[in-house]
């Protein structure tokens, strides 16, 4: 959940305000940010996956 809810509502924005979110797309800061976010999602889901341990 805490994974998929920044890309639902970055999809959502994407399609009800394009606008919006093509600034952040076609420029290079928006770029690069747009990389430090996904890194940084990776990065938490994993330490995540580390603390949380599901037993079946």
């Amino acid at each position: 959940m805490l994974f998929t809810l920044p890309l639902a509502v970055s999809g959502l924005l994407a399609v009800v305000a394009p606008d919006y979110m093509g600034a952040l797309v076609r420029s290079t800061a928006g770029l690069a940010m747009l990389a430090t976010a996904g890194a940084l999602m990776v990065v938490g889901t994993l330490w995540l996956r580390s603390i949380v341990r599901v037993k079946f």
